[in-house]
């Protein structure tokens, strides 16, 4: 192996491609994960974390190639839905928690009605 391969194999594009790779997939694979598999569900809410820490890195891909402005307005659709995601797993959980405590502080004290 020659210097050469190294500089190759450490390029910015290559780079961005292993991020995507591991942030992406990894974020796919934890989507698929079955009901059936107990211990894993609670890993299953970072799926969206994930694909939404990929998508600056598709967006760099997309403005590094010229010419690819549908993978510009796919990572736009993308990014909306990992945020969908990340509000769903992250985000309501936590209001609905301060809605059970405001409910609890009220029947605690009716003198709050």
């Amino acid at each position: 192996m020659n210097l050469h391969w190294w500089i190759e194999l450490f390029s910015a594009d290559n780079l961005i491609q292993l991020g995507i790779l591991l942030t992406g997939c990894s974020s796919v694979l934890l989507l698929g994960v079955p009901q059936s598999w107990q211990g894993w569900q609670r890993w299953k809410r970072w799926a969206p974390v994930l694909g939404l820490i990929s998508q600056p890195l598709w967006f760099l891909l997309a403005y590094r190639q010229e010419g690819m402005w549908g993978l510009s307005v796919l990572n736009v659709a993308y990014t909306a839905s990992w945020m969908h995601g990340v509000w769903l797993n992250w985000g309501t959980p936590i209001l609905a928690q301060r809605a059970r405590k405001r409910i609890a502080l009220k029947v605690e004290n009716p003198s709050l009605l």
